[in-house]
């Protein structure tokens, strides 16, 4: 199906629009063009109304494709951690932002960037946290869209494979030190500067 982008259509219907007020400011004695002129624009309210419709539609599938993710994350967090774990609010701080670190890492990002991010976000006031998700979604599907990433489909894809190593991931979460950012025991490995910079192409 053919569908008109939204702005074209409008675009469309503010020059037919016009043409028919010219005709009538004219006086012109075209009714032939008067009449494929309303009928035109008739077509243009009907396809209007079609695209807003479609866009609405989209907006929920897209609403609803995102609240099914998260809700079929749940029961892998409740299988594999256990409740505690999973709502353990400092605990989903670290992971989340070692997952972000890694992410940009392979997008060829910098520690030396990141560390001066953490100076300039931390010496700014604290925001609203329903917000901040937002802005975290919104800057995440631009990453993608800038790295020819399918983001809905990359977090299927690591769902279903994270649902395979349950026993690998709860073995390596017995070894964590405890209350610590950190995933590992071991110090971060040192050969690695803050200020190193990386050629693109190499994560």
């Amino acid at each position: 199906m053919n569908i008109w982008p939204w702005k074209t259509i409008r675009n469309l219907k503010d020059l037919i629009a016009q043409l028919k007020s010219g005709l009538i400011a004219a006086g012109a004695n075209n009714q032939d063009m008067f009449e494929r002129l309303c009928r035109a624009e008739e077509v243009g309210d009907k396809k209007g109304a079609r695209a807003d419709e479609l866009q609405k539609r989209l907006d929920v599938e897209v609403a609803c494709d995102v609240v099914d993710f998260q809700r079929r994350v749940e029961p892998w967090m409740a299988e594999c951690f256990g409740a505690e774990t999973s709502n353990d609010a400092e605990e989903r701080n670290h992971r989340f932002i070692e997952e972000a670190l890694e992410l940009v890492q392979a997008c060829n990002g910098t520690a030396e960037d990141c560390h001066e991010l953490v100076d300039y976000v931390f010496g700014r006031p604290v925001g609203l946290r329903g917000q901040e998700v937002g802005g975290v979604m919104v800057t995440l599907a631009a990453l993608c869209l800038a790295q020819r990433l399918d983001m809905h489909g990359q977090g299927d894809v690591e769902l279903k494979r994270v649902w395979g190593r349950i026993d690998q991931i709860r073995r390596k979460q017995e070894t964590k030190p405890h209350r610590s950012p950190l995933p590992m025991s071991q110090e971060p490995p040192s050969k690695f500067p803050h200020s190193t910079k990386r050629s693109p192409g190499k994560p």
